[in-house]
C-alpha cells in the first residue's frame, strides 16, 4: 500500500463524517436533545482529526503522481486547493465544537446560537467535501469527464 491507496482510504472519511455529524447536529437542535448534539461534537472533532490525516496523505499523493505524466497538474492543483479550504472548515467545526460542548456545559445562553451556526458550517462544508471527492475522482476516473 502507498501514499495514494493510504489517502483514497482516508479522504472517505472526513465526507461522511461531516454528514453523520451534521445530521446529529440538527436533530439534537430540533429534538432539543443535549446527548445529541454532544454527539455531534465528538463527531465533528473526530472529523477534523481525520481531515488532518486526508491533508498529510494527499500531499504523499501528490508527490507520486507529479512523477507520472499521465496525471493533469491543473486537475491535481484544484483538487488541492478545495481539499484546503475544506480542511479549514473541518477544523474550525472541531474548534467551534469544544467551544459549544463548554457553553452547554455551563448553561450559557448563546451555546445554541454556536450550535446552529456549527450545523450551518457543516451542511456547506458538506457540500464542499463532496466537491473535493469528485474533482479527486475525476484526477484518476476518465468516465467523470464524459458529459
Amino acid at each position: 500500500m502507498n501514499a495514494i491507496h493510504l489517502h483514497l482510504i482516508i479522504t472517505h472519511f472526513p465526507i461522511i463524517c461531516t454528514l453523520v455529524a451534521a445530521g446529529l447536529l440538527i436533530s439534537g437542535i430540533a429534538l432539543h436533545q443535549q446527548i445529541l448534539r454532544k454527539a455531534a461534537y465528538v463527531v465533528f472533532i473526530i472529523c477534523a482529526v481525520l481531515a488532518f490525516a486526508a491533508s498529510a496523505s494527499g500531499e504523499q499523493s501528490e508527490i507520486l503522481l507529479q512523477q507520472d505524466i499521465r496525471f493533469s497538474k491543473e486537475l491535481i492543483d484544484a483538487h488541492k486547493k478545495f481539499a484546503g479550504t475544506a480542511f479549514v472548515w473541518s477544523v474550525i467545526s472541531g474548534v467551534l465544537s469544544i467551544a459549544a460542548w463548554y457553553l452547554e456545559n455551563k448553561n450559557i445562553h448563546w451555546a445554541r446560537a454556536v450550535t446552529v451556526f456549527i450545523a450551518i458550517i457543516a451542511l456547506l462544508n458538506f457540500g464542499l467535501y463532496a466537491w473535493v471527492g469528485y474533482q479527486g475522482g475525476v484526477i484518476r476516473h476518465e468516465e467523470l469527464h464524459l458529459k
